[in-house]
């Protein structure tokens, strides 16, 4: 499975409601995974760089996936491993494991409308 969203990608996912590009999703599941598993080994916080080396996303993109959720490390420091858990979880809306149930929405579809209460997902442009 890859973790990369193919140039121009218009596939997203329903997850509580928000609208999260299906690559972000993925990605923001699977740092929810590693950082389970360091919160069990006791781990208090954890770099992008050692995020990058467990999920072999590159470190860049991770700190661009996090950022766009708002701020969650210190420079220099890493990233508060119990409370980057806490808001991925928030994220994607997740209680206790790191299963999502979430649609597909297609973009066809006038089902796909987005409710106006919905805020848009924030992208950046490309570099």
């Amino acid at each position: 499975m890859s973790f990369n969203e193919p140039p121009g990608s218009t596939v997203e996912l329903v997850v509580g409601g928000e609208r999260l590009s299906l690559g972000v999703a993925a990605r923001l599941s699977r740092y929810l995974q590693v950082l389970t598993q360091a919160k069990k080994m006791g781990k208090e916080t954890i770099s992008s760089q050692e995020l990058a080396d467990y999920t072999h996303v590159n470190s860049t993109q991770i700190r661009r996936d996090l950022s766009g959720f708002g701020k969650f490390g210190k420079r220099g420091v890493g990233y508060n491993v119990d409370s980057l858990v806490s808001q991925i979880r928030k994220i994607l809306r997740t209680s206790g494991q790191h299963n999502i149930a979430a649609g597909l929405a297609d973009p066809q579809d006038p089902a796909h409308e987005r409710p106006a209460q919905h805020r848009p997902v924030r992208r950046r442009p490309p570099r």
